[in-house]
Parts: structure tokens; sequence; C-alpha cells
């Protein structure tokens, strides 16, 4: 597949999405063209049996004619199942490429996009948000088609039967059509916002077991149940104005293929009493009438469909126009060779909340040296951590790796082996790294010195292939995460 530009409309971007299963797709388109001609061809047929071999007692012409029409329709439901099964199939593989396309984007996020998202809305919008893609992928392209194809079909062989009666139907039509159209930007904001309240409810849930454990301890289940319940009562809203704004849609969609035959009548009537038009006339027109009227029927069962398929995209959209907080400068390059020299230049950092977290730290590590930095949980030791591998960018001053700024370098140069995460590297059984430091009380501006290693009994180190460093920088301010524990706790590079 070629490479989307997800900056072009949203119709486009769909389109080249189908535009890789193209096989698929004109089989479908193909299926569906055969299915409005079959549909457009029966009254027709009629008219010119009416007209001509039933006056004629052309009696055998008309039964064959007639089982041939059978025939036709027997080819229509073949078709149908073609278009049931590939369509879908296609339809499945778009939504499988956009759930792909998502995933890869997100693993090139920046940490910063993880901070201000939970886990729960993240995967809505892998999972539900696509949903119903599948349907949309199949059934869109092949409904405007063949709804398309019939309306337009109808339109004109009805100018040609009687363009008066013909040109009030329009009319009728076109207008009834306008105002239901008009009704899908409410229903696709109303979509959306219940797609937003889904993911508020994943992320209550995502919450609430993985904090299971802690909930039960304090004896907070209550709490937890007022926090789903009101995720869910915004939910329960939002579905409701939802089905209302459909409620509209659908009325409209109703109307017009009632009013059509009324008018048909009351028109072809008063044509038929000024001599102007033959009842077989007025029988092809309600032929005609039920031809595109199916279809448009068939449009208000898919619209709920569409509008939660669009709702989903537009969603997915917004992730995939969502661009890495921290990225490689234009003249960066690679680390080759690296000596695991490590130095930080009073390093200032700071979340969005732009509350400081880190501020003036200045250290060194030699290659194969280690640094230890001990305090409570929340003091920026992970935050210090994150800043070798550039998960985030400092605010103020440099981080440098064999005496060259991470900036200047690719951000795969500076993490990789060189840096492990603080989570799980104090659980890793490693030697005793030979020299440490360990800060002191907060100071404004943090030095650190190399005091003796500790005894073997009571040291606990980290192993790096390169500088190993366990961390904590104690800069009086919490992370995003929002850990309170007191205990302390350590990391490394």
């Amino acid at each position: 597949m070629k490479q989307i530009d997800y900056k072009a409309p949203p119709l486009r971007i769909f389109a080249q999405y189908l535009a890789g299963h193209k096989k698929l797709f004109f089989l479908d388109m193909g299926c569906s063209v055969c299915v409005a001609l079959v549909d457009l061809l029966f009254p027709y047929v009629s008219r010119m049996s009416m007209y001509r071999l039933l006056p004629d007692k052309r009696f055998g012409a008309f039964f064959a004619v007639m089982a041939l029409m059978a025939a036709a329709y027997v080819l229509k439901s073949a078709l149908f199942y073609v278009i049931t099964v590939y369509g879908h199939r296609m339809g499945v593989l778009v939504e499988s490429d956009m759930r792909r396309d998502v995933f890869e984007h997100m693993q090139k996020l920046s940490f910063s996009f993880y901070d201000r998202n939970r886990t729960g809305v993240l995967m809505s919008h892998i999972t539900s948000d696509l949903f119903e893609v599948t349907e949309l992928a199949h059934h869109g392209p092949e409904n405007l088609l063949i709804c398309s194809l019939t309306f337009v079909g109808s339109m004109l062989v009805m100018l040609t039967v009687n363009w008066k009666l013909a040109l009030a139907l329009a009319a009728v039509i076109t207008a009834s059509l306008w105002f239901t159209l008009s009704q899908r930007a409410a229903m696709r904001r109303a979509n959306v916002e219940v797609k937003r309240k889904t993911a508020d409810i994943y992320a209550a849930i995502e919450s609430s077991i993985s904090g299971i454990r802690t909930a039960k301890a304090f004896a907070n289940e209550g709490e937890e149940n007022r926090k789903f319940d009101r995720a869910n009562e915004l939910f329960r809203g939002a579905k409701t104005e939802y089905y209302r704004a459909m409620a509209l849609f659908q009325g409209g969609m109703e109307f017009t293929g009632g009013i059509a035959q009324v008018v048909a009548i009351t028109v072809g009537g008063l044509l038929i009493m000024g001599g102007e038009m033959s009842y077989v006339d007025l029988i092809t027109f309600s032929l005609y009438i039920s031809v595109f009227i199916s279809p448009i029927r068939r449009l208000t069962q898919f619209s709920e469909i569409y509008m939660q398929g669009m709702a989903g995209f537009s969603r997915f959209l917004e992730i995939m126009n969502t661009e890495p907080a921290v990225t490689d400068a234009p003249d960066a390059r690679e680390l080759v060779g690296a000596r695991g020299e490590v130095e930080y230049k009073d390093v200032c950092f700071a979340y969005a909340n732009g509350v400081p977290v880190l501020k003036d730290i200045s250290l060194h590590i030699p290659p194969g040296g280690s640094l230890a930095l001990v305090g409570p949980s929340g003091g920026g030791k992970t935050t210090l951590c994150s800043l070798l591998p550039r998960f985030y960018d400092v605010t103020a001053g440099a981080v440098l790796v064999d005496g060259r700024t991470c900036a200047r370098s690719r951000r795969r140069a500076c993490g990789g082996p060189s840096a492990s995460s603080s989570r799980t590297s104090s659980s890793s059984p490693a030697p005793c790294a030979r020299t440490s430091a360990t800060a002191g009380p907060t100071p404004p501006t943090p030095r650190w010195s190399r005091p003796p290693c500790a005894p073997r009994s009571t040291r606990r180190s980290c192993s790096c292939p390169t500088a190993t460093t366990a961390s904590s920088a104690s800069a009086g301010s919490c992370s995003p995460a929002g850990r309170s524990s007191a205990s302390p706790s350590r990391g490394c590079f």
C-alpha cells in the first residue's frame, strides 16, 4: 500500500485504503451494477409487455419474458451472495489495515502522549472505534452506487414515460431528501460523542481492574462503583442524544418513501382524468417508485452503521494526525562506537503542566562507571532516567553521550542498550558497581561525588552494558504517573 497522507480529506484517505484491495472492490462494484440493472429492467420490460404482448394476445411470448425476468432475479440473488462474502472480506481487510497503522503510529508517539491519554481510551481507538469500519467499507460504496444508479435510471425512464408526473415526483423527493440528509451532521456529532464516552468507560474499567488490589486493600469498592456509574451515566446520555438525531433521519427517509407513492397516485389520477396518461403508465411509475424506494430504505438501515463507522474513522484520524513530541533533528547522526560516557549539564525539566521536576541537575558518569540516586517515589528518578533515551526532551540544559548532545544524535542511538527501564532493572541480579554516589538532601543545584562502594550485603545495583546508574533526583515534584509511595526506589541508565 502506498504512503497515505493523513492531512488529506477523510473521504480521500478512506478511498486510499479501499484502493489497497482493488480486485475485491471492483468485484463488489461490478456485482452492484448488475443488481441495479436488474431492478431497472423489470418495470421497463413489464410496461413493454402490457403495451405490446398482452393486447396482441401473444401470451407465449409474455410468459417467456416473465420467465427471463425470474431468471434475472435468481441471478440477482447469486450476485448478492458474492457481494456479501467478498464485500465483507474487503471490509475486514480495510479494518485490519487501519488497526495495524494506528498501532504502528502509536509506537512512534512520545511518552508525553501516553501521559495525557489513559490506557482504556487508547484501547478504544484500536478496537471499538474500528468495529463498524468493516460494514462501512463494504456497504458504503455499494449502497451509494446502487442507489445512485436506480434513482437516476428510474427518473430518466419516467421522464420518457410522462415528464409531468416525473418532475412532480422529483420535486417532492428532492425536498424530502434534503431535509433528511441535513440531519447527518447532527447524527455524526452525536456518534462521535458516543465514541468518546465509550472510551471513558474503557478507561474506568481499565483503571478499576488494574487497581483492584489497592481498592480492596483500602475497602474502596464503593468509590470504584461510583466512578464507573458516572462514566456509564454520561454514556447513556450521549447514546440517548444519538438516537434522537437518528430518529429524525429515519423518519425523514420513511416519509420520502411514503409521500412518493401518494404523489404518484394523486398527480397520475389527475393526468388520467385529463387524458394525458394511461393506466399502464401509472403502473409503470408505481413499479419504478418501488425500485428506487427500496435502496432508500436500505440506506435508512445503513445510516446507523455509516454514522458509527465515520465517527470511529474520525477518531482514528485524530491519532494518525498526532505527531511525536520528540523527533530527530534534521542533522541528527548515528552514535557509532559509543564509549558510554554520560553527562548531564544544568538539566531542567517540566512536564506539560509546567511544574518543574528537575532543576539545574549536573552529573558525569565515566565509561563503565555507575551512579546511584536514592530518594522517595515521585522525586524525579524515573524522569532523570527518561531523559537519556529521549523519552522526553529537556526543558533547559543538555544531556550528552560521549560529549555529543543527545538532541544531535538519533533517538535510538541514545537509547537502546545504553538505557534500561527503572521499573525492571532493580529486579535483575547484577555484580556490584565499582563506584556509586548518593544525592544529598535536595540542594538547589546538586553535585555528586563518589564515595566508596557500599558493602556487598547492603548494596543493590543494576547491570547495564555501558554506564550503569541507579538514579533518583529529589526535585520535590511528582511525575505524571502520580506515584505517592514514600519508600525509596531506584532506577538505572
